[in-house]
């Protein structure tokens, strides 16, 4: 068989590639369109016309773990 793999995995998510997205979630968020909801959990997506209206979700218990580190997924 092959060994060389069929795709491709984007191994990192350096600045270049995350700059362009940050800087327009924030302005959404700037402008009211975008809330941040730390310690949330999505579990459902509305649509209307084509585009993502509402979310719905869960809110997870508090967790002070420091970045990066597993947290607890309990709601």
């Amino acid at each position: 068989g092959n060994s060389v793999p069929r795709f491709h995995i984007t191994w990192g998510t350096g600045p270049g590639l995350l700059a362009p997205f940050v800087r327009r979630v924030r302005e959404a968020a700037a402008r009211g369109l975008v809330e941040f909801r730390f310690r949330h959990r999505v579990t459902g997506l509305g649509r209307a016309a084509g585009s993502v209206d509402t979310v719905s979700g869960e809110i997870l218990e508090p967790s002070g773990v420091a970045r990066g580190t597993a947290s607890s997924r309990t709601v």
